[in-house]
Parts: structure tokens; C-alpha cells; sequence
């Protein structure tokens, strides 16, 4: 319509006389009338696209519109060979803002159908010919579009390599928008690969952006910092920034944006067990979710708010939310959000334990999720709730398949989790490596420019000039060698770390998870032999495997954090007694079974002022390790003492104990064999390093004592509580 509306305007101004201003009025009116009769059906715009009396571009216009809507997602290999068609017409013409755009039309032709490496060389063609044309708008689509496409082939590199070699052009001509654009696309890839810093540096230099972008863009990238800050836990920036968002959102009257920024600010009082605005945002969300209802985002609000009022106890509240949400998705055929719904209400009638509900609920949501193929978790979670409501219905035969199914699926998770962390780790680890060796190669080449322009200046000075340059010249060149010595060293000392990690990763995480191979076929037999007593030995066993290998991951995961510093550390007071009640249920039957005596001698009011997530790795580390190392009839204690403003926690044990040898070496992370425990427990030496980070991170000491054969005490000061 704009394409033949132009065409008839431009005629009008190229005319001056009455009479020919009238035809041509006329005729902008006519075409207008004809335009919108012509688009009643899809035979209108073939029969504009056959008529070559049509101007070109209203010609191509009909062709495109015809085709997108009634074959791309229909009939992909006819969309093909007509976008083919336009593409042909394109040419014929040479209009190369038209080819451009032809050639990321085919490309999505072939992008519906599957095939990606067709797609991928003409939406490369594509955006080859934008550039060529100027057109930067057309260029960074085809790009997006190259990258959707590598997002989903997993191959991140390409996408990050992508943008990085347009922005430079794009900032040059102060194109901030696409700058944004390109910045976003890149946030969202550093996020989902789980390089976080990178993630937040990408969403700082977006907010930096804001001046200069329209307003309506604004909101976007402040809520995308909010959730840079949210992603490494810094919660308090996360709040700010989402205050902000919401703000941008009121001002613009986007009621969608404004209920998800209270979305997200209620999300994070209750991460922080902070109850004083809860009421407020709960309000708020539901006077706008209001002008939403049956929208997608008021289903996702009242899916939310029913969450909170289940976690808070309110499960009849939670169930008319869950309800309400349920009814208009179904209403609206939204099927992609009925099994999370379902399952909601499935697990809030357990909590109330109404177990048929709750049995009808996971079954409807299970069978959906199967259906969909919807996520394993989710299939994980019917199980379990199915599980839980028929054992309580007493219908132990329904209830069995779902538990061995549960176990399956914990199993099948546990394992990607393992894959998708082991593989985050490797991907930050080449990555940092790669940036250091271009920091380096830059250097050397900022190093040889300098000394060429030292050079070329001495030829033109005295000679008494000379030697005061090849004087500087040495000195410069000694300085380097040290700087490249220090620098060898260092990248040594990493790779031994690398060495040790990925030995680490290799082989103390694998054999582990040996105990989890033909888990199925054991269950299905002791199934069949109907010995249940075996099946709960069995089922012990494998639990206390899952917390070897969780306990290993998780000093992994907190050594790599600690490694980027980016490590969460959010002090707060610490009643120690109950901080370590846990711990103690979790090691007194390892230490039962190993025949050591574990002894928790602590008073109950002892506090100390430190993060809690690293003062539980801390003690937990310092336990394992005193237990591994105490033979049968031994002992383990733990105790506490307060001195000088400090907690000192004392883990002894009588142990087979270190020489000064081992305790030199004790809190480094070297290429070496750990010593195997009294009962020929395997150990990594990972986690005695990394007691010593968290300790130093929460501005405490440890000290160790220690003789051969005679136990080992370890002495950790904390700061006190007020």
C-alpha cells in the first residue's frame, strides 16, 4: 500500500497544472481503494504480481506478501522456489537494495525447511550485499539472522566473531542503535554460555548507551543490566536497576513491561527473605495485571503470584491463582503453558494433601509434557508428585513406575548438569586463555612500533643523541625480557592449574559416576525379584554416590567462581550451632560406617559475621577430609572457642596425620597424586585450596597442625558476630 501510494504521490508532485493534479488525485484514490480490495485474498496479489503494467516494487511487495503469508510456514519448498522468483525479479532490475533483501528471504525459506547450511550462505550473500549497498539496517538482520541460526548449532564463537567485527564500523558512524542491537545479542549469548562478567560488561556498556537511543528503547537495556546484577547474585544492584526499569515503564504506559519489572522486584525480596514490599508489589501487579487479563503476560503474573502464595503457606490463594492462570491459557489454546500450570496446582493440592487432585493434576501435566517434549525436569517433577500421591492413596503398584522413572531422570539430569558445567568451565578457561594471548600479541606489536619509531628518530639526532637512545633501547629490551620471563612463568603456573583441574575433571569426577552405570537394568531386576530390601540398600548407595560426586562438583564450580572472582560473598550473622546441623546429619553416617567417632562439641551461642554458603563449604571440606583420614576406631571432633574479636572453629582428628613435607604443600593446587584415605577413599586435593580462599574471602585465617601418625588439627578464625 505505501509502495503504490508513493508512486501515485510522486506523479502528482512531478505535475504542475490543475488538470493533471486532478488525474493524478484521482488516480492516488483509485489506487488506494484497488490496493485494499486486492489484499481481500491471496489470488489479488498474485494476479498484482503477474500484472506487469504494476511498478516493480508494488509488484515485488505482492509477491513477498503472498508468499510469506501463505506458504513460509505452510509449504517452505514452494516459499523457496518463489522467493527464488523474487530474488530472479530482483536482479532483473538491479535494484540492489531489493537483492539484498531477496537473498535473506531465501534464506529464511531455507531456514523453515532445515536446512542450515543453505541458509546460512545466503543470509552470509545477504549481508555481504547490504554493506556493499550501505543499507546497515538490511546488513545487521541478515547478521541476527546468521546468528540464530550458529546460536543453534551451538556454535557461540561464531556469533560472538560476528558482531564484534561489525561494531567497530558502527561506531565509527555513531550508529547507536544497531550498536545496542549487536551489544544485546551479545549479552544474551555471554549469559546463556554462563560467562557472566563478560555478560555484565556487555549490559554496563548498553546502559552507558541510553542517552543517546529513543526513549522506548531505554527500558530494554536498563532491564537487561538489572539481570546482569541478578545472574551474580548481586541482588541489591539487581533491585536498583529493576526500580529503574519499572519507572521507564510507567512513564511509557507499557503495562506488559511494567507488571514484568514487578515480576522481577518480587522475585528478589523473596530470594532475600525481605517481606516489606511484597505487599506492595502484589498490589500493584494485580491492579495492572488487570487491563491484561487472558494475555500471556497475566498468565504468566498470576503463575507467579500463585508461586509466592504456595512458598508462603497460602496454598488456597495459590490455588484460585493457579486456576484462573490454567483456564485462560486454555481458552486462549496456549498448550505451551498448561503442563507448568498443571503441575502447579498438582503440587500445591499436595502440600494441602488433597491427593487426588494432586495425582489428577501431575497426570495431566505429565502426559502434556510428554506430548510437548517439554523439558526432563519437568517430566522429573510429575513423577515425583505422582509418586508421593498415589503412596499416600495406598496405591503402592501405581506409584512404583513413577519412583523408578524419578530415579531415571535424576540420573539422565545429574549427568547433562555435570556435562553443561564441565563444559561452561572449559569454555570460560579457552576463552580467558585466548584473550591473554591477544593481550600479549598486542603488546609485542605496540612494543615493535615503538622501538621503529626509537630507530627512525635516532637517524635524524647527533650523535651524542645515539647513545643516550641505544642506552634507552637496552634498558627497554631488559625490561622486556624480565616482563616476558615473569609473564612465562605465570602462564606456567596457570597451565599446571589447568593440568590439575582437567585431571580433576577427567578422572576424580568420572569415577564417581561409574556407580550410576546399569542403575536401570539393577532396578528393573530387583523389580522383577521383587527384593525390596536390596532395592533400598541399592537406592542408600547410590545417594551416597550422587553426594560424593555433588560435593566434588560444587568445589569445582566455587574454586572456578573464585578463580574469576566473581565469587558471591554477602556476609551475614551466623549462628553457628544451627548452621551445622545439617552437616552433621549428613556426615554421621559416613563417619558411622567408616567406624569414627564424629563429636559435635560447639555452643549454642556462638555467632560469627560471614557468607553462609561459604562458611557451610568450609566446614564441610574441613570434615570430609578429617574423616577420610581416620582409621577405624578413631575420632573426629569439632568445637569452638571465642578469642580477640574471632570464632576459632577446631576440627581435629586422630588421624594418620602430615609430615612438613605434606604440610608445605598442603593448600596448593599441584599436578600430584592426593593421598588416598585410611579406607582407600580417593581425594583431588581441591578442596583443602579452596577452604583457604573462602577463608581468606571471609577475612579469617587458618592454621594447621599436624605430626605423622599422630592427627591433625585444623584451627579457623572467622570473624565474631555482633
Amino acid at each position: 500500500l505505501k509502495a503504490v501510494s508513493f508512486f501515485a504521490y510522486k506523479s502528482l508532485l512531478t505535475h504542475k497544472t490543475d488538470e493533471m493534479k486532478q488525474v493524478h488525485i484521482t488516480l492516488l484514490i483509485f489506487l488506494f481503494f484497488s490496493f485494499n480490495i486486492s489484499l481481500a485474498n491471496k489470488d489479488s496479489l498474485w494476479t498484482i504480481w503477474e500484472d506487469e503494467s504494476q511498478v516493480d516494487t508494488v509488484r515485488l511487495d505482492a509477491l513477498y506478501n503472498f508468499t510469506a503469508n501463505h506458504f513460509l510456514y505452510n509449504d517452505p519448498d514452494s516459499a523457496i522456489a518463489l522467493f527464488k522468483t523474487y530474488l530472479d525479479f530482483a536482479e532483473a532490475i538491479e535494484n540492489d537494495k531489493e537483492i539484498a533483501f531477496g537473498l535473506r528471504l531465501v534464506g529464511a525459506a531455507y531456514q523453515v525447511s532445515g536446512d542450515n547450511e543453505i541458509c546460512l550462505d545466503y543470509y552470509d550473500k545477504s549481508y555481504k550485499k547490504s554493506l556493499e549497498v550501505g543499507d546497515m539496517d538490511g546488513a545487521i538482520k541478515s547478521l541476527l539472522n546468521k546468528d540464530m541460526i550458529y546460536d543453534r548449532l551451538g556454535k557461540w564463537r561464531e556469533v560472538i566473531e560476528n558482531s564484534e567485527q561489525l561494531l567497530p564500523q558502527l561506531k565509527a558512524n555513531q550508529d547507536w542503535g544497531n550498536v545496542a542491537i549487536l551489544n544485546g545479542n551479545l549479552y544474551g549469548v555471554y549469559s546463556e554460555k554462563g560467562l557472566l562478567e563478560e555478560a555484565l560488561k556487555i549490559a554496563l556498556e548498553n546502559y552507558e548507551l541510553i542517552p543517546k537511543l529513543d526513549r522506548q528503547y531505554h527500558y530494554e537495556k536498563v532491564r537487561d543490566l538489572a539481570r546482569a546484577y541478578g545472574e551474580i547474585n548481586e541482588l541489591e544492584l539487581a533491585k536498583k536497576y529493576n526500580i529503574e526499569a519499572l519507572a521507564i515503564a510507567k512513564e511509557l504506559g507499557e503495562n506488559t513491561s511494567i507488571l514484568g519489572s514487578i515480576q522481577d522486584l518480587l522475585n528478589i525480596s523473596m530470594n532475600q527473605n525481605d517481606t516489606t514490599q511484597i505487599t506492595d508489589y502484589v498490589q500493584e501487579g494485580e491492579q495492572i495485571a488487570a487491563s491484561l487479563e487472558g494475555l500471556q503476560s497475566w498468565i504468566t503474573w498470576k503463575y507467579e503470584l500463585g508461586d509466592y502464595y504456595m512458598t508462603s503457606g497460602m496454598h488456597q490463594e495459590a490455588e484460585t491463582a493457579f486456576t484462573m492462570a490454567l483456564a485462560a491459557a486454555q481458552s486462549k489454546n496456549m498448550a505451551f503453558l498448561m503442563p507448568y500450570l498443571e503441575h502447579a496446582i498438582g503440587m500445591n493440592a499436595l502440600k494441602m494433601s488433597n491427593f487426588e487432585k494432586a495425582a489428577e493434576n501431575c497426570g495431566k501435566s505429565y502426559d502434556s509434557s510428554k506430548n510437548q517434549l517439554q523439558s526432563q525436569k519437568m517430566t522429573q517433577a510429575n513423577c515425583n508428585c505422582l509418586h508421593k500421591a498415589y503412596k499416600a492413596l495406598g496405591q503402592t503398584e501405581k506409584a512404583l513406575p513413577y519412583l523408578e522413572e524419578s530415579y531415571a531422570l535424576r540420573d539422565s539430569l545429574f549427568n547433562e548438569e555435570t556435562t553443561k558445567a564441565t563444559t561452561r568451565l572449559t569454555m570460560q578457561y579457552e576463552f580467558d586463555q585466548e584473550k591473554q594471548a591477544t593481550d600479549l600479541l598486542y603488546q609485542a606489536e605496540l612494543q615493535r612500533q615503538r622501538l621503529i619509531q626509537y630507530g627512525l628518530l635516532g637517524g635524524l639526532i647527533l650523535l651524542a643523541l645515539l647513545a643516550v637512545v641505544i642506552y634507552r633501547n637496552y634498558r627497554n629490551t631488559a625490561k622486556t625480557k624480565q616482563l616476558i620471563e615473569a609473564q612465562k612463568n605465570k602462564l606456567e603456573e596457570l597451565n599446571a592449574t589447568k593440568d590439575r583441574l582437567f585431571a580433576i575433571i577427567g578422572h576424580d569426577l568420572r569415577k564417581p559416576s561409574i556407580a550410576f552405570r546399569g542403575i536401570g537394568k539393577k532396578v528393573d531386576y530387583l523389580l522383577e525379584e521383587q527384593d525390596y530390601d536390596t532395592l533400598g540398600n541399592l537406592s542408600q548407595s547410590l545417594e551416597k554416590a550422587a553426594f560424593s560426586l555433588n560435593s566434588l562438583l560444587d568445589n569445582l564450580l566455587n574454586w572456578a567462581l573464585q578463580q574469576r572472582n566473581v565469587l558471591p560473598y554477602q556476609p551475614q550473622v551466623i549462628d553457628v550451632a544451627k548452621a551445622t546441623e545439617d552437616i552433621y546429619q549428613q556426615f554421621r553416617s559416613i563417619a558411622a560406617e567408616k567406624g569414627v567417632d564424629l563429636q559435635f562439641d560447639l555452643s549454642e551461642d556462638t555467632q560469627v559475621f560471614a557468607d553462609p554458603n561459604a562458611f557451610t563449604t568450609i566446614v564441610r571440606n574441613l570434615l570430609d577430609n578429617a574423616i577420610k583420614f581416620t582409621p577405624k576406631q578413631g575420632q573426629v571432633t569439632i568445637s569452638d572457642e571465642v578469642a580477640s574479636e574471632k570464632v576459632i572453629l577446631k576440627v581435629a582428628d586422630t588421624g594418620i596425620g602430615m609430615d612438613k613435607a605434606e604440610l608445605a604443600d598442603l593448600f596448593q593446587l599441584k599436578d600430584k597424586k592426593s593421598r588416598r584415605g585410611t579406607n582407600g577413599e580417593a581425594g583431588t586435593g581441591l578442596g583443602l585450596t579452596l577452604v583457604q580462599e573462602l577463608v581468606k574471602l571471609n577475612k579469617g585465617s587458618i592454621q594447621v597442625n599436624s605430626q605423622a601418625q599422630k592427627g591433625t588439627v585444623f584451627e579457623v578464625a572467622l570473624p565474631m558476630g555482633s
